[in-house]
Formats: C-alpha cells, structure tokens, sequence
C-alpha cells in the first residue's frame, strides 16, 4: 500500500490538532478502503514500504514495523537516535540526506532519490526517499516513506508525480477533453487534441462558453445540466473555429475539485474513429496501469481466517475473481493442504494475540492456484486490530520467474566453472585493485596453489612477470586501449619457478560495458619452445640430409634414364628381331598345312600355328605396353564425339559379335563429347570388347553407356559373362595376370587389362572392374577428360 496524498493531507491535519484517529467503532471493516479507520501509526504500520519520523535535527521519532522487517533493527534501537550516528544509512547516503535536508530547510523542492540502507548484518538495501513535512508531537518533523526501487517499475513512480503524468496522459490522450465550470459552462481546460480538432490554440479557447465548441446549445437549455440528459457515447456536433460542424462521439461526467462541480467533457472525431477508437484504447490502458498501484497480490484475512479483501493481481496471480474468493478460508484456499496442520496449530495464538511464526517477516513459501498449481511465493505478512479483532495482511508476490532466473543462473555459473576448469590453459580474473576475483583448476595446478588460497591474493603475489608494477602491466595496457592482446611472458610462481607463456588478455567488463578488470590466459609454452627447438635443429639436420640426398637422386636419375634408354632400346629390337623370324613362320606354316594330307602332320602345323600367333600376340602386347610406359610416349588429342567413335569399333567387330551370339546395347548419347587420342582410345575400347566376349560364355549381352559429370566423362561396359571373385578384382590389372583356366588359352596375353589402365591413367582418366561374384556378369567403368586438354607426352 503507499499513502495517497489525501491521506497525508489528513494526516498533517490530524497532527496539527494534537490528535490520532478517533473514528466510531461500528462494523470491522471488510477491505483495505476502510482501514483508514485506524490511527496513525496502525496505518503507518499497515504499509509494505519502511516509513520513518524524523526531525529536523536527524533525530528518528518513530519508525513502522516495515524498518524493523527490513533492517533487522528494532524500535528501540533506533528511536531517539540520530541517523548521522547510527550505521543504519551509508556514509553517502547520509551526505545526500544531509545536503537535500538543507535543501528543504531552505525551502527548496526536494524531488525523490536514491540513497543506500543498511541492515543491521550490513547488507546494502536500495530505496527511494519520499519525504513530506508533517507537524508530529507539537513540532515539525518529516515524514519519510522508503521505496524499494528493485520492486516494480510502478513502485518507482512517485506520487507527487501523479497529477503531471495524469496531465501528460491528457496531452497525448487522441481524444478531446474539456473541463468545464458546471454553473458557468464556462471552459476552464482543454487538452492538445481538443485544440487541434476545435483549430485553436488552448488559450483562446479557455473561458469560452462550453456551447460555443462543443455543442450547439441555447444558454439555459443545456442537455446535461439544464435538462438532465445522460450522455453516454452520444453523437454531438463540434463547432470548429472556422465554423465547420464535425461529427463527434461525446461522454459527460462530472467531478469535484476543491468542492466545485465541474462537467468533463470527451469526444471523438468519428470520420477517424477506428483510428481514434485505438487510440483511445491505448490511453485507457496506460491509465489503467497508472492507476493499478500494485503488482502484488494484496490479500487481508478476518479473525476467522476468511478472506475479507483480494485486489486485482491477487485475481492475476491465483486465478480466482473477487466474488471466488471473499469469505473463503484463507489457508484451505491458497495453500496446499499439508499446511494445513501447521496453521490451525497456530492460528487460535494470531486470533488471541495477533503474533505467529510468519507475522512481521517476509517468507518464501508454496502455494495454490485454482488451476491446482503450486508455484513459489514470497509473503510479507502484518498483523493489524480492527475493532478488537486481530486480522492479517499479506503482500504476496509470484516468484517463479525469480526461482526459474535463479536455477539458470545457477545452472549458467555451473557450466561456466565446468568450462573454465575444463580449460587446457591457465585462466584467471583481475579486478581494478589488482586482486584475484577467481581462477581456475589448470592455474591454481600450475602455480601450487589452491584456489582459495589466491582468492583476494594480489596478482603478482601469485603469478608475476617482469611487466609487474610498469607500463607493460596487462591491467594498465587493457584501461589504456581497451583492446584485448596476446603476447609471450616469463611468469613466475611463489616458489620461483619461471614458466614461459602466451599470454592472451581481455577486458573483464560488467553488464555496462565498463572494465571492471582484465581476464588471463596462460598457455604454458614450455614443451612448445623444447618442440621448436628441436625441430629447427631437425630442420638443420634434414636440409643437410636434403642435399646429399638431392646429390644423390641426381646420379640415380641419370642411371634410371641410362637405364630406361637401353630398356627402349632393348624392347624395340627384341620387337624387331622377334617378329622377323615369327613373319616367315605365320605365312608359311598355312600354306604347308593346306596341302598336307596326314592328319597328325596337319594337326602339327595346327599347333604350331596356334603357338606362333600367340608368341606374336604377346610379342605385340609387350611392345605395346613397353612404349605406354616409356618416358617417350606422346599422344595426341582431339575432341571427338563418343557415339560415332564407339560405333564404327562395334561395326569393326560385329562379325566376332555375331559368331558368339552377342547382342550390344548402345546407351551413349550422341551430345556426348570426349578429348581423346584416337588410336590409342581404339586399343582401349577392342581390348574391353574382345575381354568382354571372350569371358561370355555362350549367348551374352554386354551394355555400353556414358554420362557426363562435372569436366569428365564416365563409360561403363557391363557383360552377362563368367565374372569374377574378390581375389580376382584386386589382380586383374597386374601384367600377365591370368585369374583361371579359362584365361589360360593361346588368345590370352595377360597384359590386355594392363594396357587398358595405362592407356586410361595417360587421358587423365582412372579405370576400376566391379562383379557381384562368379556368374554374375563384370562391369568395367573408366574415366576420361570432357574439355580440351594438352598433349601429353
């Protein structure tokens, strides 16, 4: 509760004339509207808020049982003392007390401000101050009312304020409102937008008569006054200063200030009304909130344990409207139900004596929503005599989202220290006076110490460099640019021992942004300075080792060369004087066998024959991959369309299809283009379809296709032959391999998958072999280049 400024003016009133409150003992009252029935100090002690008397001299006369709840001080030790000389106010607060006491003094305005309050353990408490000069006791004093101003936003609003922020709501309210003299209908007040909608300044409409803007009204025939109409959201006429009549949505009330009778009047444009209407919404709500006085729920029990008054948040923060809960039990109502037993023990105690366990204390307890919820609350309950009857008053706040900011913070510093213990480095914050705010586990293990051993410790007590107490200092370096850094430093532990580290420092800032310290990183360095020192030692060493061996593959590499030279050499005669004796063979071994007429001397030269074809054969093959592999080898590339050069090798060998019953299917697309060398792309592809039919036993069918990916070309050849196993695949392009029997006749060289691969990997290209296993068919896949590419040799 806060005292309203007619209560204080009754107050001074009361004071003046020597008397407390005398008010008739009728009925007890029902809610907090009558508690004015009670004297000064029982309504001073009714409040949530401290409040203190005090003199001019600073001499505390009297104090409520809120200053005891909240300070732990007693009233005896504080009545008749002197602020200036107790510890109940900081050394600055009682400054400011002293200077605005001048102040006041002197006779100046002393708006409301902020001082700190000591408890008597000597927690700092931080409270608005609202004084009023008041006559108590024959003399003048002050009465001074203490707000918590961490408590809600509206808490922080003075009352002495009301009337101006009543006025700044009427300024930017989008409605027009008039004030005017009952009697007179003479206009004492508009507001801005009555200005604006009448096309007037406020001083050439104030003193008008009300008829002459508002409504177009004979003098004495007045609907309101004169005929006694209720005007309720009517639609009226407003006469504007260049004479137009605009249409309006009109409300009358009436109200009495300094006993004088005065009309309100308030009106709308209505060719804007939805506009308006929002407007207006809006201003009600904001003085709704004004006039809202308390976020907490405020909740008074009689002393039979029902409720007798229940406010607005208490509705908000239980769920129960007024009519739900008043004449309720208290206690079966809001709290759950194994409280229960400890309050009725309790409870014939309050009735009798108006004390208990909670009575004057701020607690944290559970209770009860009407939806079955139990939630955390924080009561401050008082005990007030009404009419010889003890009741209770509690100020109940809802502090789940405190509890819920609470576990997180808790659980957010938890993780924090996981994290910062969890750090390889050695971590520590400084504050401004130098000290040791906290460090981590990986710091306290490298300086042997523990943690609560460094607390408050000076920095350079514990970890210090030769930068300590200069310019260099990390403290000095971080309030000079405000920038973090990162530098090496020789730190020194307690017992002398010096630890090279990166050091990498940042400013330590409060929720501001203003440095309030500097936050250390240390990375012990030692092992990295060893590691460096013996790698450029390594690298000394290999360089040296380096150029012997570079020495030494330069001799190797003119053997190699000497060597691959006489190899070219050797394989093209070997060609040479191999296929001169083969030549003569192959030509007239036929021609002796066609007129030979014994079987076994025919079957002889068949033999011969045979053997002399595959002695030719492998003397080709081993030519053939003896000069892919030379350092000689050049092949030239054209960009050549895919399907017609696959075609025309197919129509080269159909006739082999159609003698082994192989059926080809051409997937190639014609749009596909290749960068290939001809001849060589030739071998390829006769090699892959002379394999592919040779392995196919029987009626086959071997699928050719290609796609196009990224600046290559894959090609697939998939057969329905004999296939291959594991050990197969992983051999097949080994020279002269042969995987089985059926790879061991005269028309097998064991080099045809050899020189396949070569002649892939020199288009840039990469070839594999895939099969499901033994009967299941192979697919080759290669590779080959999409662009244009240069000659490579």
């Amino acid at each position: 509760m806060h005292l309203q400024p007619e209560i204080i003016d009754q107050l001074r009133q009361e004071e003046l004339e020597g008397k407390l409150y005398e008010k008739t003992k009728k009925s007890r009252p029902d809610n907090l509207d009558n508690l004015t029935t009670l004297g000064i100090h029982d309504v001073l002690n009714l409040l949530a808020d401290p409040v203190v008397i005090v003199n001019r001299q600073g001499k505390l006369l009297w104090i409520n049982n809120a200053v005891e709840t909240i300070t732990h001080y007693t009233k005896d030790d504080l009545i008749g003392k002197n602020f200036f000389n107790i510890k109940l106010i900081t050394a600055k607060g009682k400054t400011l007390l002293l200077k605005n006491l001048t102040k006041r003094m002197l006779g100046k305005t002393i708006n409301p401000y902020v001082i700190e309050v000591l408890t008597k353990e000597g927690q700092k408490l931080y409270y608005e101050i609202n004084a009023t000069i008041i006559s108590y006791q024959g003399a003048q004093a002050d009465l001074v009312v203490l707000r918590d101003v961490n408590e809600r936003k509206l808490a922080e609003k003075k009352i002495d304020n009301q009337q101006d922020k009543l006025r700044a709501i009427l300024e930017h309210l989008q409605a027009g409102i008039v004030l005017i003299e009952a009697s007179s209908h003479t206009i004492v007040d508009v507001n801005p937008f009555a200005a604006h909608l009448i096309g007037l300044p406020q001083e050439k409409i104030v003193g008008n008569i009300c008829h002459k803007f508002i409504c177009p009204s004979e003098v004495g025939k007045c609907p309101i006054t004169d005929l006694k109409e209720t005007v309720n959201n009517s639609r009226r006429i407003l006469i504007t200063a260049s004479g137009e009549k605009k249409p309006i949505l009109k409300t009358v009330s009436s109200v009495y200030l300094d006993g004088i009778k005065y009309i309100i009047d308030s009106f709308v444009d209505i060719s804007e009304i939805e506009k308006t209407k929002e407007a207006l919404e809006e201003s009600e709500e904001k003085i709704r909130t004004i006039t809202t006085s308390a976020k907490d729920a405020i909740i008074m029990m009689d002393n039979n344990g029902n409720i007798s008054f229940w406010n607005q948040a208490a509705n908000d923060i239980f769920g129960y409207t007024p009519e739900e809960a008043l004449g309720k039990q208290l206690h079966r109502f809001l709290a759950p139900s194994h409280f229960y037993t400890a309050y009725t023990s309790g409870f014939t105690h309050f009735q009798q004596t108006g004390n208990g366990p909670a009575v004057g204390k701020t607690l944290e307890l559970v209770a009860l929503r009407k939806n079955g919820e139990e939630f955390p609350i924080e009561l401050s309950l008082s005990s007030v005599k009404i009419k010889q009857q003890w009741h209770a008053i509690g100020i109940i706040r809802d502090i789940c989202e405190r509890k819920e900011a609470e576990k997180k913070l808790q659980q957010a510093k938890n993780e924090s220290d996981y994290i910062l213990n969890g750090a390889a480095d050695g971590i520590r914050i400084v504050s401004l006076k130098k000290e040791i705010i906290t460090m981590n586990d990986t710091l306290a293990k490298m300086v042997g110490v523990t943690k609560e051993q460094a607390q408050n410790l000076r920095c350079k007590d514990l970890f210090k460099s030769e930068f300590c107490e200069t310019e260099q200092c990390a403290l000095r370096k971080i309030l000079k640019t405000g920038e973090s850094f990162q530098e090496e430093r020789i730190m020194q532990t307690q017992d002398g021992t010096h630890i090279p580290c990166l050091a990498m420092i940042s400013p330590y800032k409060d929720k501001d942004g203003t440095i309030i310290g500097v936050i250390e990183d240390y990375r012990d360095i030692t092992k990295i300075i060893e590691t460096e020192q013996q790698l450029r030692f390594a690298e000394e060493h290999l360089k040296t080792l380096n150029e012997e061996l570079e020495k030494k593959v330069q001799e190797r590499t003119k053997d190699v060369e000497h060597l691959l030279k006489q190899k070219d050499e050797f394989i093209n005669q070997l060609g040479h004087d191999l296929k001169t004796p083969l030549s003569p063979l192959i030509n007239l071994i036929p021609f002796l066998a066609k007129d030979e007429q014994d079987p076994k001397r025919k079957e002889l030269f068949e033999i011969i024959l045979r053997n002399t074809d595959y002695m030719k054969n492998m003397v080709m093959k081993t030519i053939k991959l003896a000069q892919l592999n030379s350092t000689n080898m050049q092949l030239f590339f054209n960009e050549t369309p895919l399907l017609p050069e696959i075609n025309k090798i197919l129509e080269n060998n159909s006739e082999i299809f159609e003698q082994n019953s192989i059926i080809i299917h051409n997937h190639i697309s014609p749009t596909i283009r290749v960068n290939i060398d001809k001849i060589h792309f030739n071998d390829l592809i006769t090699n892959l379809i002379s394999n592919s039919i040779k392995y196919t036993k029987g009626p086959g069918i071997i699928e050719i296709s290609a796609e196009e990916k990224d600046n290559y070309v894959s090609i697939t050849f998939k057969d329905s032959g004999i296939g291959m196993n594991s050990e197969q695949l992983e051999n097949m392009f080994d020279e002269f391999y042969k995987a089985d029997w059926s790879r061991h006749d005269f028309n097998s060289s064991g080099l045809g998958l050899s020189i396949c691969k070569k002649i892939v990997e020199l288009h840039g290209g990469y070839i594999y072999i895939e099969s499901e296993g033994m009967g299941k068919g192979t697919i080759v896949n290669f590779t080959l280049p999409k662009y244009q590419i240069k000659n490579i040799t």
